[in-house]
């Protein structure tokens, strides 16, 4: 025999108002979050992202956990600062949460923890030799979090708080909190609130009779809070949840009825419906309860039978009744057999705690040593269901089915009195399973959404799709009107893309299973004009290909990119011709006032006789290990100043030498003032140095990003800087002696074997333009530029990359070195790179690529009939000639 363990998640129903006798007194994470709520939040995180509510991991993707939900940022929150959800654009006060004002307004500073996994306390100190204490509670992830409550004074207040710590590498680091109070006074009278395991504690509130006391939760650090409970905490009947049983006949000898009222958690009231009219069952009737479940014993004629068919979409229901199905026209009843179901999902809820058998890979469940189960087939209403468990022989019989389980769901458990009377007691946990479920899907009955109209313009044509939000509600459609008229679920229903060639005006609906009719969505669909579709042709050279785009519509702007989309801030202006040195797939688009953008068209763009250098031999890398120091002193701090100077430059000059004074008493110095070094404070950066005669040279902690143009995030100043090289922090080249030169550099102390080339990457943080060189000597005295200098002019946080190519054969070391203009430069790396083993791979690659690509077969001249010739430029050739020629429509090289 097989258990599996899985904690049911509770809700526990609240209402919180804001005097004394409607305070909330009970918030008991112990119970857990109901799977309503868990369902809302992973709906969030589906719905809106990793970044907006709600994510199921702390900051890597990779490490996500089912059993957590850390907010995204500050908005999980609603006005009043209550916990919410938000599927469908609805927000939602989380059940578990109304009453609690939390103040996290930064991302991962507060999670839900709910069936969380307990692991052995490594120091033996933890109570019940587990960390954490239990599977369930809620973390403030961070020092100064805060929870806000009320509570009438003269009262007291109990709180379980545990130290985060258990769970990291410093286990039973005291953490936990302080608790205050806006009028009265507060009284420690048990516990440790700052503790290094989990500890209860107590406080006594005083005060004048009737205050109501605002209460402040505030986090010393990273702990876990398992209940907070006010006074005696709340009537434990209040928050037990309302089940009706309908039944037929006295509740006395009911055995569904003797196993509900041992559930200590629900309220459970038979109904006897011989007893009651139609009149009598309203949705009103109903919705009073938190669930309704249907006994084997009703009657198919009954009213109430109709009545739940009307009504089922809106109302929570356990069903136990197999007849009624072909008494709804859902289906029929299937008698089998068996007294044995196969589980076919062991991981839903429902199986919790369940007696279960394992035979041939199969897992089994005996309802009954005695009795067999009747089944049901689902008729088109119910086709699509989950169906966790089936007959075990009649594979025809579905013995479990679940419809819309997270918004007023319903279940069929195949529990008829007959069966019950019979049950395996291990497995009748089935039907208290299902009423926990069931009862933790009551919803409101709420509109769906209003849905989400998208445009897509073409030339003198619109394309529209129209989309549901969030398009996972059960049965959810969507209908429409073009004539200005308020669409219902008799308009037009909406099947796919619509097309428009003419100004409309479209308005949409939605409704789903279970809801209201949205709101009306309404566009005004517009007809625009497109221009022409931009022509990207490229001039394959020696080591280099020319790239041109052409677009024959007037008064356009082309826009091109190497990731083939068409976001202009992702994307490059087109002014002239530009060269590429390596294989890229270019992307160009045209966009013009009041036009839409036109399509996208794509060029693969390849390099004849490709030089590729991208094996590195040395990098600068402006990281906190090696540069955030100054001298033999570590700095703690994001910025350090280099150099006796510090933060104001001086002059070049060494003054400390004897001046020459000329004939009208003007003193001038020659000797300039000996090179103050930096080296870095470990090996992973040995053979770089940064020199300086006077300009101020800082380090700074800086996190680099990679959205073009973006100048709030440092991030490159265009798509063509984007680059897997860039690394975060960079070393600033400050300020100089106004009238002398720059000095700052940043040098190799090694030579290094040319040719190669040299990248690095270079921002400012002031947006004045700059001059910046590299440069190569064999000496470190005289030294030679590389290339022209790379000027900086982008705005304040953009960097770009440069390559420069130095082709000399000799040994050499390298700089980098300001030229001239403003102060505040940045570097951030700095790779010389050669032809090595990777770029012998590369290079390899891409001159295949070239000849693929390119069409290419290598041939003899003289084996070439002169037949349809032209050159790449599509001119008619009397014969062909040396190089490329387009001969009956293939590319051809003639040697």
């Amino acid at each position: 025999m097989k258990r599996i363990f899985t904690l049911i998640a509770l809700v526990t129903l609240f209402v919180s108002g804001a005097d004394a006798q409607n305070l909330r007194k009970t918030w008991d994470f112990r119970e857990g979050f109901s799977q309503k709520t868990v369902n809302a939040l992973r709906g969030d995180q589906q719905e809106y992202g990793d970044n907006k509510y709600w994510r199921n991991y702390e900051s890597d993707a990779s490490q996500a956990k089912e059993e957590r939900f850390w907010n995204a940022s500050g908005d999980f929150k609603n006005a009043e600062g209550f916990a919410c959800t938000h599927n469908g654009g609805i927000e939602s006060v989380i059940p578990e949460l109304d009453g609690l004002q939390l103040g996290a307004s930064a991302a991962k500073k507060f999670v839900i923890c709910y069936n969380a996994p307990l692991a052995d306390d490594e120091l033996g100190d933890a109570p019940g030799g587990k960390v954490p204490y239990g599977s369930s509670h809620i973390w403030l992830n961070g020092k100064k979090e805060t929870i806000k409550f009320q509570a009438e004074v003269n009262q007291k207040i109990r709180i379980a708080v545990e130290s985060h710590a258990v769970n990291k590498s410093k286990l039973g680091e005291a953490r936990g909190i302080s608790l205050s109070t806006s009028t009265g006074t507060l009284e420690l009278k048990d516990g440790n609130p700052v503790p290094t395991y989990y500890t209860e504690c107590e406080w006594e509130l005083t005060g004048n009779d009737g205050e109501i006391a605002t209460l402040t939760i505030q986090s010393t650090n990273g702990c876990h809070i398992y209940y907070i409970i006010v006074g005696d905490g709340d009537d434990p009947d209040a928050n037990k949840k309302k089940v009706a049983y309908l039944l037929a006949g006295s509740a006395d000898s009911d055995p569904v009825y003797a196993q509900l009222k041992q559930k200590s958690d629900i309220v459970v009231t038979p109904i006897d419906v011989t007893t009651k009219s139609q009149s009598d069952y309203t949705l009103d009737f109903f919705r009073a309860y938190d669930a309704t479940v249907i006994g084997s014993s009703v009657p198919t004629d009954n009213d109430v039978v109709a009545a739940l068919k009307q009504h089922l979409a809106f109302l929570p229901v356990v069903n136990l009744n197999p007849a009624l199905y072909a008494a709804w026209g859902y289906g029929e009843a299937v008698p089998t057999e068996d007294n044995i179901i196969e589980v076919k999902d062991t991981k839903n809820l429902l199986f919790t705690g369940a007696e279960t058998i394992e035979e041939e890979g199969i897992t089994g469940i005996v309802l009954s040593e005695e009795a067999a189960f009747t089944g049901v087939k689902l008729g088109e209403y119910f086709q699509g269901d989950d169906t966790p468990a089936l007959g075990m022989f009649n594979k025809d019989a579905v013995a479990i089915h679940t419809h819309n389980i997270y918004h007023n769901g319903y279940v069929y458990l195949p529990f008829t009195n007959e069966m019950m009377q019979a049950v395996n007691p291990a497995n009748a946990v089935l039907l208290d399973n299902a009423v926990d479920m069931i009862t933790s899907s009551k919803s409101d009955i709420t509109a769906v959404g209003a849905p989400r109209i998208n445009v897509e313009y073409k030339d003198l044509n619109t394309n529209v799709s129209i989309e549901a939000l969030p398009s996972s509600l059960p049965k959810i459609q969507i209908f429409y009107t073009t004539d200005g008229t308020e669409p219902t679920v008799e308009s037009t229903k909406y099947e796919g893309t619509l097309n428009f060639t003419a100004p409309t005006t479209l308005k949409a609906v939605a409704i789903a299973e279970g809801y209201l009719l949205s709101d009306v969505a309404t566009k005004e669909i517009e007809i625009k004009e497109q221009p022409k579709t931009p022509v990207i042709t490229f001039d394959a050279q020696d080591g280099q290909s020319i790239v041109t785009i052409d677009e024959e519509t007037p008064d356009v702007e082309i826009w091109y990119n190497f990731t083939e989309g068409n976001d202009t801030t992702k994307s490059m202006k087109y002014t002239e011709p530009f060269t590429l040195k390596e294989n890229q797939t270019v992307t160009a688009f045209a966009v013009a006032g009041g036009q839409v953008f036109s399509e996208t068209t794509t060029q693969r763009v390849v390099i004849k006789n490709a030089v590729v250098r991208i094996d590195p031999i040395a990098h600068f890398d402006a990281n906190a290990d090696a540069w955030n120091a100054k001298g033999e002193e570590a700095q703690t701090g994001s910025t350090t100043y280099y150099f006796s100077w510090g933060k104001s430059a001086v002059t070049v000059y060494d003054e400390t030498q004897d001046p020459t004074i000329d004939d009208e008493g003007n003193i001038t110095y020659t000797e300039l003032r000996p090179y103050e070094v930096q080296l870095p404070i470990n090996e992973n950066q040995a053979g770089w140095q940064i020199k300086s005669r006077g300009q101020v040279m800082i380090y700074q902690v800086i996190s680099v990003g990679k959205d073009p143009g973006n100048e709030n995030g440092y991030n490159p100043a265009t798509a063509a800087d984007l680059s897997d090289l860039i690394t975060k922090n960079d070393v600033q080249f400050g300020g100089k002696m106004s009238g002398e030169e720059c000095t700052g550099a940043i040098e190799t102390t090694v030579t290094y074997q040319a040719p190669f080339d040299i990248v690095s990457f270079i921002g400012t943080a002031s947006g004045s333009a700059a001059r910046m060189a590299i440069e190569v000597s064999t000496d470190q005295e005289n030294w030679t530029q590389v290339g022209e200098d790379m000027t900086v002019d982008c705005p304040k946080r953009l960097w770009k990359k440069f390559t420069r190519s130095y082709e000399g054969t000799d040994q050499v070391y390298v700089r980098l070195r300001q030229a001239g203009g403003g102060s505040s430069v940045q570097c951030y790396d700095i790779y010389i790179m050669t032809d090595g083993e990777q770029s012998a791979i590369l290079k390899q690659q891409m001159d295949e690529e070239y000849e693929t690509v390119m069409g290419i077969t290598n041939v003899a001249a003289d084996a070439v009939k002169a037949k349809g010739i032209f050159n790449i430029n599509g001119q008619r050739l009397a014969a062909p000639v040396k190089g490329i020629n387009i001969i009956d429509g293939k590319k051809v090289v003639v040697k």
